[in-house]
């Protein structure tokens, strides 16, 4: 299994690079997406889940999404995938979700460093065929990171 991974400062841009992702027929339904629910990216704020110029039309993409709090870390928004993981597993952290996913141990606590710094970080499950192609696109809006990883 491949997942890949990016981060964005700014969750309009992610919301974009997704909205291209599953324009171009690449998504593979599991996206994922987790970042601090009361951070600004610089972007308004509406009912605790930040919000951007994006989020009418991408709210339909995200029915999945959620606020979660984690005691000592703060309140969290996911969708995807991601968003069961961290339910299930609120004492394991973020950290300890991304490892569930097939990251590497020290960069899921990278990655839970940059989300508590007020990053947005991004996952998807993709194959050897169009890994290149959704890195194309994160890395076109703003994606940073690009990573894959495999399990």
């Amino acid at each position: 299994m491949l997942t890949l991974t990016a981060e964005f400062t700014h969750k309009a841009e992610a919301d974009q690079a997704i909205a291209k992702i599953r324009q171009s027929g690449n998504d593979s339904g599991a996206i994922s997406l987790i970042h601090l629910a009361n951070h600004p990216h610089k972007e308004s704020s509406e009912n605790g889940l930040s919000a951007g110029s994006t989020l009418g039309g991408i709210a339909g993409m995200f029915l999945g999404m959620s606020t979660i709090a984690m005691p000592g870390l703060g309140v969290f928004a996911a969708a995807g995938p991601l968003a069961g993981l961290l339910t299930g597993t609120i004492t394991g952290g973020i950290a300890g979700s991304l490892v569930s996913m097939g990251i590497d141990e020290h960069r899921s606590r990278e990655y839970e460093q940059d989300v508590l710094g007020g990053k947005v970080l991004f996952s998807m499950p993709v194959t050897h065929e169009n890994a290149g192609s959704v890195s194309k696109i994160l890395k076109d809006y703003q994606g940073y990171e690009v990573e894959l990883h495999q399990r």
